[in-house]
C-alpha cells in the first residue's frame, strides 16, 4: 500500500524514468519495492537515460536487481551520447513515445509513474506518458 497525494493507493504497477543522477530517488523506491518490505506483488519499468555508458549510476545494483527480480523488474538504459560501447543492445537516443510505449507500463487503475531528471526530459516524458492515456495524478516527479 501507498500513499499517493495524502491517499492511500494499492499500487501493482510502477513505471520509473530517470536521467543521470535522478537514478537516487528511482533506486530508494526500487529498494522499498524489492528489499525493504514483504511486497511481492508489484511489477517495475525502469528507463534509464543517459549520455555515456560510463555515466549510468548505480548500473551494478539495478542490474542485479533485475537479475534478482526479472518476472517482476523491467529494465531498460539509453544512451544518447555519441560513443556507443560496441555490441550495446539496449536503446539509443534521448526518450521518445516509442520508448515510452515499449518499455513502460500501460495506463492502470493500479498504476503510477515516478520520474526524475533534467526538467526538459521531465515534460517530454510527462507528454508521452499522458499521450499513452496517463491520468497526471499518477505521474510523479522527484
Amino acid at each position: 500500500m501507498a500513499s499517493l497525494h495524502g491517499t492511500p493507493k494499492r499500487v501493482r504497477q510502477v513505471g520509473m524514468v530517470c536521467a543521470g543522477s535522478g537514478i537516487t530517488p528511482i533506486l530508494q523506491v526500487l529498494r522499498g519495492v524489492f528489499v525493504e518490505t514483504d511486497n511481492n506483488d508489484t511489477d517495475v519499468w525502469v528507463l534509464d537515460v543517459n549520455r555515456d555508458f560510463d555515466d549510468i549510476l548505480c548500473k551494478e545494483e539495478l542490474d542485479e536487481l533485475s537479475l534478482a527480480h526479472g518476472s517482476r523488474f523491467s529494465l531498460r538504459y539509453s544512451l544518447t551520447g555519441k560513443s556507443i560501447p560496441k555490441g550495446w543492445d539496449q536503446s539509443i537516443g534521448r526518450l521518445n513515445s516509442k520508448m515510452t510505449k515499449e518499455y513502460l507500463p500501460s495506463p492502470s487503475p493500479d498504476g503510477l509513474i515516478c520520474m526524475c531528471g533534467p526538467p526538459a526530459m521531465e515534460r517530454i516524458a510527462k507528454d508521452h506518458l499522458v499521450n499513452m492515456g496517463w491520468d497526471t495524478s499518477q505521474i510523479v516527479v522527484f
